[in-house]
């Protein structure tokens, strides 16, 4: 999705919400700023996973522990890309498993996201008004190259793929990299909130 299709949704979420778009812009200048010297390139993380045509994105939804169970013991591991949302996050690493990108607003908890960080092919990092002190915090503390997201007009190092959560940003963005096929779990788009869900 580009800026000119997702401003008059942005709009109406800020609206609606009651944010505000000058902290919005000022968590996006904070995070240009910090990813300067350690930035990916979308043209980067797309070299990273171009092999694979699947992309199985996870979110922190109830249904996550069967979801990442039926999923292991199946044969598909190592044949797609592992998208996680925030706080799936955890769920993984307690299971030892293979994380290839984490879409984050950084509060899935520091020391998950510092740890997974560490193995993750990358870590794209989103910047929004109620984030600017985990961004500052946790933004220098990660291991990897950050490609980095806002929900404003994107600018410098910056992109907006579209999409208001965790989980509706790694669905935009594994659609911009171009996968044939993109599969949920763990997102359950009900009333339920799920045992990694903050």
């Amino acid at each position: 999705m580009d800026w000119e299709e997702w401003e008059p949704l942005y709009l109406d979420i800020v609206k609606e919400m009651g944010y505000s778009i000058e902290e919005d812009l000022s968590s996006a200048q904070l995070l240009n700023k910090l990813l300067s010297g350690r930035a990916l390139s979308l043209n980067e993380l797309r070299e990273k996973v171009c092999d694979k045509s699947t992309a199985v994105i996870f979110g922190a939804g109830p249904s996550l522990t069967m979801d990442i169970s039926n999923f292991t013991n199946s044969e598909l591991l190592n044949d797609v890309v592992i998208i996680v949302a925030d706080g799936a996050s955890k769920a993984f690493l307690e299971r030892g498993l293979r994380v290839d990108i984490v879409v984050t607003d950084l509060d899935g908890g520091d020391e998950v996201l510092i740890d997974i960080s560490k193995n993750c092919l990358a870590m794209v990092v989103h910047s929004h008004g109620d984030n600017i002190h985990r961004i500052e915090r946790l933004v220098p503390l990660l291991h990897k190259k950050i490609l980095g997201t806002t929900q404003c007009k994107p600018f410098g190092f910056l992109y907006n793929f579209g999409g208001f959560t965790d989980g509706d940003r790694a669905v935009f963005l594994a659609d911009t990299l171009g996968f044939e096929k993109i599969v949920l779990a763990g997102m359950d788009f009900g009333e339920e909130i799920g045992a990694y869900s903050k």
